[in-house]
C-alpha cells in the first residue's frame, strides 16, 4: 500500500484519451467435448478465432475449426473441418491467425494420420469458412527423411511467398554418438503454396527440444528467429537451457547465431521488437532445488539490444509450475507506446489449483504499469476447480486487449463431462471487463483525515477535498493523507463552534469512448472535522461489485473483487431469492481480480453477499432478465 499525502494546491486532473470499449465475455463448446482457441484476429465487427474441437462420437480426432465472435458476444461457427482420418491439431502450431494479401486466413498445423504419422499442413480459408487451399508436406519431409516435432511457424514476406519453420526429428542423428537429432526445417512457398526452396538446420553437438518456439518477425530484408530452448548434450549438463536467435536473410539463409542463457534451464516464448531495435521476450526458467526436491519455475521479461546482448530483465512470477497453462506466449505493443503480454499463473503455491489467468502491462524499460487477473470460478464446494489457459492476446481498436485460449474444467472431468472447453474475453484499455466504481471510507483526528480508496475498475482518481484544494492518485494509492484548514468557530457553522462541514468528491476515472467521453463514476460524501475531536465512517461497500445488473439467464455473471485479507477465512459469494433461499454459492480467493461465473439463476431478483469467516461484508441487489 502507497500513502499519499496531499498539498494545498490545486492539481490538475488530466488523462489519455483512447476509443470506445466494447466488453466481451464468452465461453464457447460448439456442442463439444473439448475445444480450445489457438489464435484470434480482429475486424471492424468483431473478432475471428482459430482453433480445435472434439466432438461427442469422432473419438480423439480432432476438427481444425473458425469462429467468430460479434462485438455482442455471439458467436458463429464458420468452419468445422472434420475429417475422420486426420487429426488436425493447431496446438502445437505457434504462429497467430493471420490474413494474406488476397484477405484470406492462413494457417499451419500439424496433421497426424495412423500409417503415415504426422507432418506439417497448411490451409488458405475465406473469412466465410471457403477452403481456397489445402496443402500437405508429408512428402516434403519424408524425401529429406525428416518427421515432425512438435511446433509450426509461417509468415508471409513482402514479395507475397511463405516462409515456414518447422520443428523436426532427423531419426539418422538420433543415432550419433552425441545425439542432436531433433532441428529445424525451413521452407519456403509461393503465394500459391507451391515449393521454392527448403534447408535443415542441426546444431553440433545439441538438440532443439520440442515446445513452444519458433516465433520471429520480419525486419527490412531480414527475419529473425526464436528457438525456445536449445539442450547442450555435450558441453554442458542435459538440463542447461538456452534460447538460440538466428537472423537470416530474405533467401532464409543463416547470417548470424546468438545465444542467450540464464540458469539451468529457460524456454522463451512471445518475441516483439521495439522502437530503439531491441526485442522483448518472455521466458521460463527452471532451478533445480534440493529444498523442494525438485524443479522451481520463474517467469522473466527480458528485453535484449540488437545484437541480442542483455539490456535489462524482470521477474514476473515464481514458482509457477511447467506447463502451457503458466506460459506468457506472446508480447504485443499497446496504442500508448507500450506493451502487454498475457498467460495462466498462480501466485499462491499452496493453492495448486488456483489457475487464472493474468494481463501484465509494462513499459519498455520494463516498469510494471498494471496487472490483471481473470478468475474461472464453479459451483463447488472446490476452490477454484477451473484452471484457464491463454494462447493469444491482441491489442484492439478501441485500446483494449482481447485473449483466448481454454478453460480446464478440473470438476466436470473427475466425472466423465467436459474437460477442455475455449475461452475468449475482451477487456478495456485498462485490462477490464467492467466500467469504473466510486467508493471510499474516511477516518479523522482533530484536523487530519485519512481517506480509505476502495473504488474498483478504474486507472486514477481526482479529489475534491471541498477546502479549496485537489489532488490527482494513481490506481495504486489506496491511502490518501489530508490536512483540513482549523473550523472557523462562528455559530453558523453546520455543525457549531470549532467544527465545520466539507463535501468531499471522488471521482473514479476509467476509458475514454469513441466520442472522447470519459468513463467515470463519482462520489460524493461529507465529513466533519474539529479541532480536538475524532471520527470514523467506514461504508458498507467497496469489497466487490456486480456486472452486468441486470444480467440474462443463461449468460455469464462477473464479479471484481477487491483484496481481502487472507487471514479472515474463507471467502465466497452467495445468492438469495427474495424468501430467503440459498440458490447459488461460490468459492472466491482473497486475490483482487474479475471473478466470472455461469450465470444459471432464474429470472428474478437475488440478494447477493458476500461473505469471509462467517461475516458479510457486503450484499448487492442482483436482477436477472
Amino acid at each position: 500500500m502507497r500513502t499519499i499525502v496531499s498539498i494545498f494546491a490545486f492539481i490538475c486532473c488530466f488523462a489519455t484519451s483512447s476509443n470506445a470499449q466494447v466488453y466481451l465475455n464468452d465461453t464457447s463448446l460448439y456442442n463439444s467435448l473439448w475445444c480450445s482457441y489457438k489464435s484470434v484476429y480482429e475486424v471492424d465487427t468483431g473478432y475471428f478465432v482459430m482453433g480445435n474441437i472434439v466432438r461427442a462420437g469422432n473419438g480423439n480426432t480432432t476438427s481444425l475449426i473458425l469462429g467468430f465472435h460479434n462485438n455482442n458476444g455471439s458467436k458463429e461457427l464458420i468452419l468445422d473441418n472434420y475429417q475422420p482420418l486426420h487429426d488436425q491439431r493447431v496446438f502445437g502450431s505457434i504462429h497467430k491467425l493471420f490474413r494474406n494479401n488476397r484477405g484470406n486466413f492462413v494457417y499451419l498445423y500439424a496433421n497426424c494420420e495412423t500409417s503415415v504419422g504426422c507432418y506439417p499442413r497448411l490451409k488458405e480459408i475465406s473469412t466465410d469458412g471457403v477452403i481456397i487451399r489445402d496443402r500437405t508436406l508429408q512428402p516434403l519431409l519424408d524425401s529429406a527423411n525428416l518427421s515432425i516435432l512438435d511446433f509450426n511457424n509461417i509468415i508471409q514476406k513482402k514479395d507475397s511467398n511463405y516462409f515456414l519453420v518447422i520443428n523436426v526429428v532427423d531419426t539418422a542423428r538420433l543415432n550419433a554418438p552425441v545425439a542432436d537429432g531433433n532441428g529445424l526445417f525451413f521452407i519456403q512457398l509461393d503465394s500459391s503454396f507451391n515449393l521454392l526452396d527448403s534447408a535443415r538446420f542441426f546444431s553440433t553437438g545439441s538438440f532443439i527440444n520440442r515446445g513452444y518456439g519458433g516465433a520471429h518477425i520480419i525486419e527490412s530484408d531480414k527475419t529473425i528467429l526464436m528457438i525456445p530452448e536449445v539442450l547442450q548434450s555435450a558441453t554442458d549438463s542435459l538440463e542447461e537451457g538456452k534460447v538460440l536467435f538466428m537472423k537470416l536473410d530474405s533467401q532464409g539463409s543463416i547470417l548470424d547465431t546468438i545465444y542467450y542463457t540464464d540458469g539451468q534451464k529457460i524456454g522463451a516464448y512471445g518475441l516483439t521488437k521495439t522502437a530503439d531495435s531491441g526485442y522483448l521476450f518472455t521466458y521460463l526458467k527452471g532451478e533445480f532445488s534440493t529444498t523442494i526436491n525438485g524443479w522451481e519455475y520463474y517467469r522473466y521479461l527480458c528485453k535484449v539490444d540488437s545484437n541480442f546482448s542483455l539490456v535489462w530483465k524482470k521477474l514476473t512470477d515464481e514458482n509457477v509450475g511447467y506447463g502451457s497453462f503458466f506460459l506468457d506466449k506472446e508480447i504485443k505493443p499497446t496504442l500508448d507506446g507500450n506493451y502487454v503480454t498475457a498467460g495462466g499463473t498462480y501466485e499462491d503455491t499452496s493453492i495448486y489449483n488456483q489457475r487464472f489467468a493474468r494481463i501484465l502491462k509494462f513499459n519498455e524499460n520494463g516498469d510494471f504499469l498494471w496487472k490483471r487477473r481473470h478468475f474461472k470460478v464453479a459451483d463447488s464446494s472446490v476452490l477454484f476447480p477451473i484452471e484457464i489457459e491463454i494462447n493469444d492476446i491482441i491489442t484492439t481498436q478501441d485500446s483494449g486487449y482481447c485473449m483466448v485460449g481454454r478453460v480446464n474444467d478440473i470438476v466436470a472431468a473427475s466425472v466423465g463431462n467436459i474437460r477442455y472447453y475455449a475461452y475468449i474475453v475482451k477487456t478495456n484499455c485498462l485490462g477490464f471487463l467492467g466500467n469504473a466504481v466510486a467508493s471510499a471510507s474516511y477516518s479523522s483526528e482533530n484536523l487530519d483525515a485519512t481517506f480509505f480508496n476502495t473504488s474498483m475498475q478504474a486507472g486514477s482518481y481526482y479529489w475534491d477535498f471541498g477546502d479549496g484544494t485537489s489532488l490527482t492518485t494513481d490506481e495504486y494509492a489506496d491511502t490518501v493523507l489530508h490536512t483540513f484548514p482549523s473550523p472557523s468557530p462562528s455559530p453558523s457553522s453546520a455543525s457549531g463552534g470549532g467544527a465545520e462541514d466539507y463535501d468531499v468528491m471522488l471521482i473514479a476515472y476509467g476509458c475514454y469512448d469513441s466520442l472522447g467521453v470519459r468513463d467515470a463514476d463519482t462520489l460524493l460524501f461529507t465529513v466533519t472535522i474539529t479541532e480536538d475531536g475524532s471520527s470514523v465512517v467506514v461504508t458498507n461497500n467497496g469489497y466487490f461489485v456486480l456486472f452486468p445488473n441486470p444480467s440474462s439467464s443463461g449468460g455469464e455473471l462477473s464479479i471484481y473483487l477487491n483484496a481481502l485479507d487472507p487471514n479472515n477465512g474463507e471467502v465466497s459469494l452467495s445468492f438469495y431469492s427474495m424468501d430467503g433461499k440459498l440458490v447459488k454459492k461460490a468459492l472466491l480467493s482473497t486475490d483482487e481480480g474479475t471473478y466470472v461465473l455461469d450465470n444459471n439463476l432464474a429470472r428474478g431478483m437475488y440478494e447477493v453477499a458476500l461473505v469471509q469467516g462467517g461475516k458479510v461484508l457486503q450484499s448487492e441487489k442482483l436482477i436477472i432478465q
